[in-house]
């Protein structure tokens, strides 16, 4: 309910501390000197390192959107189990995803924004202060982007202010607040040398200049998401992230390290697609393994180990992938093979798998990556709104992109010579560049699917099929939004009949502020 969403702080405090603590190493543990009675001592370093690995990316509840978002960007096809949700637009438990919207406020932005209060006003913590004001965007940035007007200027103000119903703010102004947020961090960082770093941190090991990087490289990705709804204010902010530095290769990853600890706090969220055995009925998606063939696409073998038993052997061969349609069921899928009533299909020995290397407990987790802000650029470009060569920030964007995945094995390493050949073979077209640069973005974020699902609501690119399935509560488009818990209309009465009266139905198909 909401308003033990806004309770019991302390509590929750101390919960986080002891995560935390499962995260950390010996040495780390050696340095931690808390006063379990008084709240006020607990390190806010340790708190940042919750927020890290519970900001939206860990955990049962956001594990649940990955039912839905794989298939929703068609990377992934089901018949059935639990990714038969996000394939055919199911909505017969909205719950799962009203799970990750009370659980980022009960952990992420209630920790957030407790680093926030205890490092304001403290010189030697300005650090701190500027990295826990980015995350606190990184946080609400999604929060907004899936469900649209959010609690923001009055969220986790419960133990603090009495507030136990909180306004919906709407997305435009969230928008600008978090976009100021960003600016006023970076000025922070750059204020002086003698800034202290912020311990614990596992983004950057306190690296404020990668900070700055990341900073403004999420400010060109929210300034960009505004290209239809506020143009002008869309490049006014493109073009202070530019002044301000960029992500300048894949070193400045927004990268996280997961670790195959007692917790699946620090596991890759991804990781149930490889031992969850509700996912049996899912493969990869005939959209994008037909995207990657006809590209000639070097990832193709990187996203799948290939056609074959899940004890193996796989077959390799890039020739033979194929991938499984979307919308099919288990009897559906039989017509479409042109198989008999009385044969199953055999998924393993017909369907090309995802990449177990991708999805391990241990797998890391990509944030936003420099291919992500070589790609903006580009559209920025095409669109005239800075004077650079579109194609050569879309080469570049491509470039990294291809190489961004050796982080997970180095088998994944593409050469040089492999990334000159795709670029060749695809140069980069004036007259379909949008459609180019949003199918890049789409491919590269394979492993970041709300972020591919972001992009794809803004540009309408890449250009997905709509899956035919007339049974059970099927919607017939891909949806625009998720929708808020069930509990909202009765807990949050009057701010939620605000909320619907704003900014539309509360359903699927209601787009948010920037999708237009």
């Amino acid at each position: 309910m909401l308003i033990m969403r806004y309770l019991n702080k302390i509590t929750i405090f101390f919960l986080s501390t002891i995560f935390v603590i499962s995260s950390c190493n010996t040495d780390e543990l050696t340095d931690l000197n808390i006063n379990p009675n008084a709240v006020n001592e607990i390190d806010m370093n340790l708190l940042l390192t919750q927020v890290q690995l519970l900001n939206n990316n860990s955990g049962y509840s956001f594990e649940k959107t990955w039912w839905y978002l794989p298939g929703y960007m068609q990377y992934m096809a089901a018949t059935h189990g639990v990714l038969d949700f996000g394939d055919k637009y199911l909505n017969s438990r909205p719950e799962d995803l009203a799970g990750f919207y009370e659980d980022s406020y009960q952990n992420a932005v209630l920790n957030v924004n407790e680093i926030i209060e205890h490092t304001k006003e403290d010189p030697a913590q300005k650090g701190l202060y500027a990295v826990a004001r980015i995350m606190k965007v990184l946080v609400m940035h999604r929060l907004t982007d899936f469900y649209g007007d959010i609690p923001y200027s009055e969220a986790a103000k419960g133990f603090s202010e009495g507030i136990l119903q909180p306004k919906f703010d709407p997305q435009e102004g969230i928008y600008q607040d978090m976009l100021k947020e960003l600016e006023e961090s970076v000025s922070i960082i750059k204020s002086g040398a003698s800034l202290t770093k912020p311990e614990q941190d596992i983004f950057y090991k306190g690296d404020m200049a990668k900070w700055n990087k990341f900073a403004n490289s999420l400010m060109l990705r929210l300034g960009m998401r505004m290209s239809k709804v506020s143009p002008n204010g869309a490049k006014q902010w493109v073009a202070k992230a530019i002044s301000g530095g960029l992500m300048e290769s894949n070193d400045d990853n927004t990268v996280l390290l997961h670790a195959n600890g007692p917790s699946d706090i620090n596991w890759n969220p991804l990781s149930f697609l490889n031992t969850d055995p509700e996912v049996v009925g899912s493969k990869m998606s005939r959209t994008f393994i037909d995207w990657l063939k006809n590209n000639n696409d070097p990832r193709l073998m990187i996203y799948t180990m290939g056609i074959g038993p899940k004890e193996g052997p796989f077959d390799a061969d890039p020739a033979n992938q194929k991938g499984m349609p979307n919308g099919y069921d288990e009897i559906t899928i039989k017509q479409y093979e042109g198989l008999p009533e009385t044969q199953d299909v055999d998924l393993d020995l017909t369907y090309s798998t995802i990449n177990v290397l991708l999805v391990s407990r241990t797998s890391p987790s990509i944030y936003m990556s420099h291919a992500e802000v070589e790609f903006l650029l580009a559209e920025a470009s095409q669109l005239g709104w800075i004077s650079d060569d579109a194609a050569a920030h879309y080469n570049a964007g491509v470039t990294s992109a291809l190489k961004q995945y050796a982080i997970f094995d180095p088998s994944f390493e593409v050469s040089d010579a492999e990334v000159q050949e795709y670029l060749e073979a695809h140069p980069y077209n004036q007259e379909k560049g949008l459609e180019m640069i949003g199918e890049q973005y789409w491919a590269v974020n394979f492993t970041n699917p709300a972020e591919a699902w972001a992009n794809w609501r803004r540009t309408g690119f890449p250009v997905l099929e709509q899956i035919q399935y007339k049974y059970g509560s099927y919607d017939d488009k891909i949806p625009r939004r998720f929708q808020y818990p069930l509990d909202e209309p009765s807990v949050n009465t009057k701010n939620y009949n605000e909320v619907i009266a704003r900014q539309g139905p509360d359903t699927w198909q209601t787009r948010i502020w920037w999708d237009k």
